[in-house]
C-alpha cells in the first residue's frame, strides 16, 4: 500500500568561519569510510550518519539514517495478539531514513520529513559537528514569496506573536540585537522549555515599529529550521493601506510538497522510491524557489 511523505525546502546558510561550501562538506563526509567513527555522530543518544551520496544533473542526492537504539517496540502478531522482542544484537537498532537533494546553485536543501529519522535540525547539527565550525549551519525554511511581500506591504503592524522552544541554548537569544533576551530569561526563571511572547497595540491606534518587526521576523525565520533554537510560531497581524487587518502565519506559509511512495514486500519504502519523490518535489517547486531566492537560471 502506498504511503504519503512530506518534503520540506530550506535555504542553507554556512557559518562565517566555514572554509568550504555545503556541497564540499557533504562530499568530504561521503568520502569517509562508512564504518569510520567521525561519519557517525550521536545526536540525542542515537547514532546518525550520511548513508549515501550521489551526484546527478548538478544536484547532490543522498540518504540520512538515524539508528534507533532505545525505546524500541515489540513485534506484535495481529492474529494471536502475541508480543515478542525484535531480537536485535547490541550493535543493531532500527534504521530510520530520510532522503534529501541539494542544489548548489540556489543553496536549497530539499528533505524528506520523517519524525522517526533525521530532522532538518538534526541534519544541520550533524553537518556542523563534522565541520567543526564555531557556529552552526542554519537551515532557513523557504517561505512562500507572496507572504513575505505581503508583510512588507503592511503600513501598520498591530501584533507580533512568537513561540520558541528548545531554550537550553538560550545564549543565541541573549546575543541578538532584537531585544529577545527576555525570552531566554523567562525560560530560565520558570524552568520552561517553551515560551510564548506577544507584543500588541491592544485597543490603541497606531502601529508597532514596522522595521523592527520585519527585522525580528527575518532573524527568527532564518533560525526556524536551525539547530540553535526551535521556532514554533511566528505570526504578524497588520494591514496594508486602505485594507482591513490580516494575520500572516510565517511558518505555516512554508513551501511543503506531498508525494505518494510505494512500499516494497518488506513493508519498507526503499531509498530509490523516496529519492524519486524528492526529485519530483524539487522539479515541481524549482522555478518558484529560484524566484524567491532571486537566483533565476
Amino acid at each position: 500500500m502506498p504511503k504519503t511523505i512530506k518534503i520540506d525546502f530550506f535555504k542553507v546558510a554556512m557559518p562565517e568561519d566555514a572554509e568550504e561550501a555545503f556541497e564540499a562538506l557533504l562530499n568530504r563526509i561521503a568520502d569517509m569510510p562508512i564504518a569510520e567513527d567521525v561519519r557517525t555522530q550521536r545526536l540525542s543518544s542515537d547514532p546518525v550518519r550520511l548513508q549515501e551520496l550521489h551526484h546527478r544533473g548538478g544536484y547532490l542526492e543522498g540518504d540520512m539514517v538515524r539508528t534507533r537504539m532505545d525505546n524500541l517496540p515489540a513485534k506484535s502478531n495481529i492474529d494471536t495478539g502475541e508480543l515478542a522482542p525484535l531480537d536485535l544484537e547490541e550493535d543493531e537498532g532500527l534504521g530510520e531514513e530520510a532522503a534529501f537533494l541539494y542544489d548548489p546553485q540556489t543553496a536549497c536543501l530539499v528533505m524528506q520529513r520523517n519524525r522517526f529519522s533525521v530532522s532538518a535540525t538534526a541534519f544541520a547539527t550533524y553537518c556542523s559537528d563534522i565541520g567543526e565550525y564555531q557556529t552552526a549551519i542554519i537551515l532557513e525554511p523557504i517561505i512562500s514569496g507572496d507572504v513575505i511581500a505581503r508583510l512588507h506591504e503592511f503600513d501598520r503592524v498591530r501584533r507580533l506573536r512568537i513561540k520558541v522552544a528548545g531554550l537550553a541554548g538560550g545564549e543565541v537569544l541573549r546575543n541578538t540585537p532584537y531585544s529577545l533576551a527576555h525570552i531566554a530569561a523567562f525560560a530560565n526563571d520558570y524552568a520552561s522549555p517553551t515560551v510564548n511572547i506577544e507584543v500588541s497595540m491592544g485597543h490603541q491606534g497606531g502601529s508597532l515599529m514596522r522595521q523592527r518587526v520585519n527585522e525580528v521576523v527575518e532573524w527568527l525565520r532564518q533560525r526556524a529550521g536551525g539547530s540553535e533554537l526551535e521556532v514554533q510560531q511566528i505570526k504578524v497581524a497588520g494591514s496594508a493601506p486602505g485594507e482591513g487587518t490580516e494575520v500572516l502565519d510565517l511558518l505555516e506559509s512554508r513551501i511543503i510538497e506531498e508525494r505518494r511512495v510505494d512500499v516494497n514486500e518488506q513493508r519498507i519504502v526503499p531509498y530509490s522510491n523516496r529519492r524519486e519523490a524528492v526529485r519530483a518535489a524539487w522539479g515541481e517547486q524549482r522555478q518558484r524557489i529560484q524566484l524567491i531566492l532571486r537566483r533565476p537560471q
